[in-house]
């Protein structure tokens, strides 16, 4: 019970600034914005240092059904396991940086509020989709990920000399994660049409039991899911270049760390048992 209230804790602590500094950061001081935005970060990171060092095997933290069918059942569930954990103190350690980092750099900036709140609300996006149990939950953290992204990309859309460039890169943003989504969908509908299961740890098991289905049909899901973290590097990438104030050197490495332990979890619940998700 314990490690279900401390995941749930660090799940919620980013919403909650989001919605804070999202309702009343105009008429906050910037420095209780921006130390309520970080430290809500900061305890996330600390709360994920006690569920690493209590880690034994794989739990999963059940909220409620979504779907529930006879022969479907998809859940809005969390899973605590080596790889999880370790995604989420490098998204709450690293992200926390950035926040203590951007309160200093964007100090005389006119929407300080709003930034602080679209970086809550990445960070909220970023553990939901390193924490889901399954692909459904995954796919809102993505899609959470990517609204986020260009809502920072194109932040600054109003000034007077790169604003045109910043509004373009966040619309080649919001553009390219469209088409990472139609491989993620196809990956996803297959998946579902194989195993019958979006979980992990079902479908890790499923290809243990029978490594027949390691055939073409997984060659083909993994295939692609590979184009949409490609797209997603090839994005932040580019945009980072254009206007570091908005996302900045400690944002793009978090973005690097995001996106490659992303890609891993997707791989490997398609290749291998879950519980061998130490080896990465």
């Amino acid at each position: 019970m314990a490690k279900d209230l401390t995941l749930l804790l660090i799940i919620a602590l980013p919403l909650i600034g989001f919605a804070i500094n999202g309702l009343f950061g105009k008429k906050m001081p910037k420095t209780l914005v921006g130390g309520l935005a970080t430290g809500v970060v900061f305890t996330a990171f600390l709360l994920a240092t006690t569920l690493f060092n209590g880690l034994h095997g794989t739990q999963i933290v059940k909220l409620f059904n979504i779907i529930d069918f006879e022969q479907l059942r998809i859940n809005a569930s969390f899973q605590i396991d080596a790889l999880s954990v370790w995604m989420t103190l490098i998204i709450t350690g690293i992200g926390a940086l950035i926040h203590l980092f951007s309160m200093g750099y964007m100090s005389h900036d006119e929407g300080y509020h709003k930034f602080f709140t679209y970086l809550n609300l990445f960070i909220f996006s970023m553990l939901l989709l390193v924490l889901g149990s399954n692909y459904f939950v995954l796919f809102f953290g993505w899609e959470g990920v990517g609204m986020c992204s260009y809502l920072l990309i194109s932040f600054h859309y109003n000034d007077a000399q790169k604003g045109l460039a910043n509004s373009l890169a966040g619309r080649k943003a919001f553009i390219m994660n469209r088409i990472g989504d139609v491989g993620l969908l196809l990956a996803l509908f297959m998946i579902l049409g194989q195993f019958n299961t979006l979980e992990f740890l079902q479908i890790g098991k499923a290809v243990q039991a029978n490594p027949a289905l390691q055939g073409g049909a997984m060659i083909f899901i993994t295939l692609c899911l590979l184009p949409s973290h490609h797209l997603t590097c090839c994005i932040y990438g580019d945009a980072s270049e254009r206007h570091q104030k908005s996302i900045g050197l400690l944002y793009r490495i978090s973005i690097g760390a995001h996106v490659c332990g992303t890609w891993f979890r997707c791989l490997h619940s398609c290749t291998l048992p879950r519980n061998h998700a130490c080896l990465f």
